[in-house]
């Protein structure tokens, strides 16, 4: 589907209709080819999927920009999007240092031994963080759940996950020092 299956009188039309703030039939297109581009980056750019995934949605929401810009003409859009994705990783990877790669490994801080107050004190702020961030930390720290398979089971988004752990992280570093006496 060179042009996602629409005519140029169909594109035309899609474009009108989202400088006009609808913008169903776009969402459908692109969803549809959404996980194409992803899987076309992990297979001809070898890049992880949480990158592909990010690639992809940066990729859309610039394509779209462009549609409303009137920067984009009819012609093989298909082609288009997933060449700007392509085109996007190579320049986000070649300008990335090597400790952007290594994001989302978690490493170990050294052990420190903490004193009973110092554990209170977390017990008291693991017991005011919500359900929800309970449930994902102690999945993801204590049960060893990566956190792709957390969110399949969240049935979220790889970085959706990622983004809800580093904040519940936060919350609890937030909880434990309000609790913290001077």
């Amino acid at each position: 589907m060179k042009n996602f299956g629409l005519t140029a009188n169909e594109f035309e039309c899609m474009v009108e209709d989202m400088q006009k703030g609808r913008e169903e039939l776009f969402e459908k297109i692109f969803i549809d080819h959404f996980q194409d581009c992803i899987h076309y980056l992990e297979n001809n750019c070898r890049a992880s999927p949480t990158d592909a995934y990010d690639v992809s949605m940066e990729t859309m929401l610039q394509f779209r920009r462009l549609l409303l810009q009137g920067k984009v003409t009819y012609g093989n859009l298909r082609f288009l999007f997933t060449r700007m994705a392509m085109q996007r990783y190579w320049k986000w990877k070649r300008n990335s240092p090597l400790t952007h790669e290594m994001e989302d490994i978690e490493v170990e801080e050294p052990v420190e031994i903490y004193d009973e107050e110092s554990m209170q004190l977390l017990d008291q702020a693991w017991s005011q963080l919500g359900p929800s961030c309970q449930h994902l930390l102690k999945g993801f720290y204590y049960n060893s759940i990566q956190l792709v398979e957390l969110a399949k089971t969240l049935e979220k988004s790889n970085a959706a996950v990622r983004q809800e752990k580093k904040r519940c992280l936060q919350k609890l570093r937030q909880l434990f020092f309000e609790n913290k006496p001077d």
